[in-house]
């Protein structure tokens, strides 16, 4: 029983490899990421360079500084967040009811 247990495990775990490695972008949650950068340097590496690196966001910078730090922020290419200065990305969208 355990085999089938193990070999279903590694299925799984091959199949959310091969997802996030194929995916046009990957979200990431900014305050578990930002504790397990400060806690073992875990960055984002982007399977492609047309992958989008999203982080996702409604928590305060007072909390997580890493938010305000360029060299966490680097590897992503939008943010959704609270923050005001985010909704230039919206400016440009066809689809924007400003």
């Amino acid at each position: 029983m355990r085999e089938w247990h193990n070999l279903y495990l590694l299925v799984f775990l091959s199949s959310i490899w091969i997802a996030l490695c194929t995916a046009e972008a990957v979200f990431y949650h900014g305050p578990n990421l930002c504790l397990e950068y400060h806690k073992n340097g875990t960055r984002v590496v982007k399977s492609t360079r047309r992958q989008l690196a999203v982080l996702m966001t409604m928590e305060s910078a007072a909390y997580y500084p890493c938010f305000d730090d360029p060299v966490f922020m680097q590897p992503f290419d939008l943010e959704i967040s609270y923050r005001r200065e985010v909704r230039a990305l919206w400016d440009s969208c066809p689809y924007s009811h400003t």
